[in-house]
Order: structure tokens, then sequence, then C-alpha cells
């Protein structure tokens, strides 16, 4: 049975998955329009299970984001953002 280990440091963004399974991921987000609605999408991105260190750019209209792809799903991320009213997508 394979163990992983996570360690996560709130405010460095710091993901270290000893397995290496971490994966940095990077979404398009349009309509964001100020820091409230920069703190709503990386706050609904926080909510995903195996997520951390996430940083959302008003000035690039995009988040940055490291999970680990055994419990996260991305899509479902991404139409949660939709769901609020921005448009997300998954860059690659």
């Amino acid at each position: 049975m394979k163990q992983v280990f996570m360690v996560y440091k709130k405010g460095k963004g710091l993901l270290k998955n000893i397995l290496g399974n971490c994966m940095q991921k990077k979404l398009s987000v349009e309509g964001m329009t100020c820091r409230h609605c920069v703190k709503r999408v990386a706050g609904i991105i926080e909510k995903a299970p195996g997520v951390s260190g996430v940083q959302v750019s008003l000035e690039n209209k995009e988040a940055l984001f490291s999970c680990d792809p055994l419990v996260t799903n991305v899509a479902d991320i991404v139409w949660a953002i939709n769901e609020f009213g921005f448009t997300a997508a998954e860059k690659a």
C-alpha cells in the first residue's frame, strides 16, 4: 500500500509530495475586476481536495496552484469557477 506524505505551509504555497505526484496547474480566468474577485476565485480553488499554493493574478487573468492529480479534478475546479460567473479554462 502506497503512502503519500504532503507538507503544506500556508502563505508560502509549498506543497511537497514525496512520491512526486504534485503537479502545477494554470487556469485562465476572465471576468475578474477587483481584489474581491481574486479572493473569490482563490477561495473556490482552495476548497478543492489536494490543492495548495493558490495564487490568483488580476493583472494576468490567471490562477496558479499545485495539486495532487490522484485527488484533484481540475475540470471540477474550472466548472465551479464558471458557475460563479467567471470564465475559466485550463492552460496548457
